[in-house]
This record gives C-alpha cells, structure tokens and sequence, in this order.
C-alpha cells in the first residue's frame, strides 16, 4: 500500500461555491459597464476553458480582455465574494497536521491568493499553490501537473504518493493520465452516479476525507 504524502485540490467548486458567488458579479460587470445582457447559461457553458479564453467568451470584443480582467478582480469580484463549502477549512487544516497540502487552480495568481487570504485558508504553510501563470496546460491535459512534479521532486515525493481532489471527470482524467491518485468531492459540479459509473472514488462530505485517505489507502 502506498501513503499519500501530499494532496492538492481544485479550487473553483471544490472549496469555494464559485459559480453560486461569481456569475452575478459576471452578469452585472456585463450589464453595467458592457451595456449587455449576459446569460447564466452562457457563464455556465464556459465554465473549466482557460480563464482569459473563459472571459473572452462571455464578453468577446467589448473590450480587451486583460481590462475585463482587471475591471472584474479590482471592482466586481470584491463585491461577490466566493463561499466556503461547507467544512472545507476546518478538513484542510486537519489535513496539514499529516500531510502536505496546496491547491491548483486555473485562476490566476493574485485573485486565488486575495481569495485564499481573504477566507483564511492557511496559505504560508502550504507547499504548492499553482494558478494560471504556472503551466500553459489546463485540464484534462496531464502536463498541467508539471510544476507540482518539480517541487514534488525536490520533497522526494512521488506521483503515486500524491492525491488530487477535484468535482469533475476533467479533474479525474487529467490527474489519471499524470499518475497521481484521485478522489472526487460529488454533488458540487457532477452527480455521484456519474463518477460511480466511472469507477471513480468520490466523497459527498469533506469531514468523510481524512478517514478515507487513511483506511481506503489509495492503493
């Protein structure tokens, strides 16, 4: 049996309820700057594409996306703060007393790190916090793991000693292709029939983790 030594998670609707705290600040920053109406459906179908291609998307040409970009974290984003799962924290800080613990996102730097401060989450004494500036890839591409390995490496800690948490089959499928073990959090993004179906090892309640990693032993 191999011990996992390090656990990295997702963070948009794994940790935080982005879409319920974000796609109204999407809609007004449209609305109220852009002059247009922008759909739910339309921030939703968009949802997981690389997050200038994501902007992009949902406001095309009205601007250049780099001021979208900074119009959105400095203005708007503030005013709709991301939401905790529940029990999310308290099971990260559980988690640091054992393991090393980080976060890989798609987002980019300064809006994860102003978020994380923000809802407390213990950012110095994590290992490895990646965002959009760190790796040209996104998931379901393997090679966006690619900078974990390096400083994984430098820990001597191998990819089978790793475990990913993420809330859907991108998040699976990219951490599969890369050799690092998965476990699912179910009912955020995809329902649990839909990972079952899949063989995918998935949990509904954050405190369900700690005893999971230990006792299942991700083989």
């Amino acid at each position: 049996m191999i011990m996992i030594k390090a656990i990295l998670f997702d963070y948009d609707e794994t940790l935080v309820q982005t879409l319920n705290s974000k796609i109204p600040a999407y809609i007004a920053l449209a609305k109220e700057r852009y002059h247009f109406n922008l759909s739910e459906d339309t921030i939703r179908k968009s949802i997981g594409k690389p997050y200038e291609e994501f902007v992009y998307s949902l406001y095309g040409d009205v601007d250049k996306v780099e001021n979208i970009i900074q119009i959105y974290r400095d203005e708007y984003s503030p005013k709709f703060p991301n939401m905790l799962y529940p029990k999310c924290l308290e099971t990260v800080n559980s988690l640091l007393k054992k393991y090393k613990v980080g976060i890989l996102s798609g987002y980019s730097r300064d809006i994860i790190l102003t978020d994380l401060k923000r809802l407390a989450f213990p950012v110095d004494q994590m290992f490895h916090i990646q965002t959009m500036e760190d790796s040209p890839y996104r998931k379901p591409n393997p090679k966006v793991f690619d900078p974990l390995f390096v400083v994984s490496d430098k820990l001597v800690i191998s990819k089978e000693e790793i475990l990913y948490i993420g809330d859907d089959l991108r998040d699976y499928e990219a951490a599969s292709s890369a050799g690092v073990k998965f476990i699912a959090i179910s009912g955020h993004t995809t329902k649990k029939d839909v990972f079952e179906k899949n063989n995918i090892t998935n949990i509904k309640h954050f405190e369900e983790l700690p005893a999971l990693i230990e006792t299942v032993g991700i083989e």
